[in-house]
């Protein structure tokens, strides 16, 4: 979101919940209540949803900028070890920069499962006859 449109979403959810607070202190009764329960509820719900929002708009900014810087040094050769070093990082290997795909040759096979766990055994109360 840009300056004005921010300005914009934030204030209008601003102004919702003032005329709602306004029409609680104005409005008698149950539909001043209902009002402004309403109005602030709108002008909340309006203000977090724009929370999240600009949370998710700069996560995409920041993935852009590095794949940007990603694709920077890489863009010299196809051949070269920024490409190399780049992959092997995507991929998690957790292995130095340089290694590449072979970073995960040393795992043969999959990772256990953990098993479930069991309770302990209880004692069985007898029943009573009937």
């Amino acid at each position: 979101m840009r300056g004005r449109s921010r300005l914009l979403g934030f204030g209008i959810a601003a102004l919702l919940v003032l005329g709602g607070l306004i029409s609680l202190v104005l409005v008698a009764g149950a539909v001043g209540g209902a009002l402004a329960t309403a109005l602030i509820g709108i002008g909340l719900v309006i203000a977090t949803s724009l929370v999240f929002l600009e949370i998710g708009l700069s996560e995409d900014r920041e993935r852009e900028a590095e794949g940007d810087a990603r694709a920077a040094p890489g863009s010299g050769g196809e051949a070269g070890s920024g490409g190399e070093a780049g992959s092997g990082a995507e991929a998690g290997s957790g292995g130095a920069p340089g290694a590449g795909k072979s970073g995960t040759a040393h795992r043969t096979r999959p990772p256990e499962k953990p098993q479930p766990r069991r309770l302990p055994r209880t004692r069985r109360i007898p029943r009573r006859p009937q």
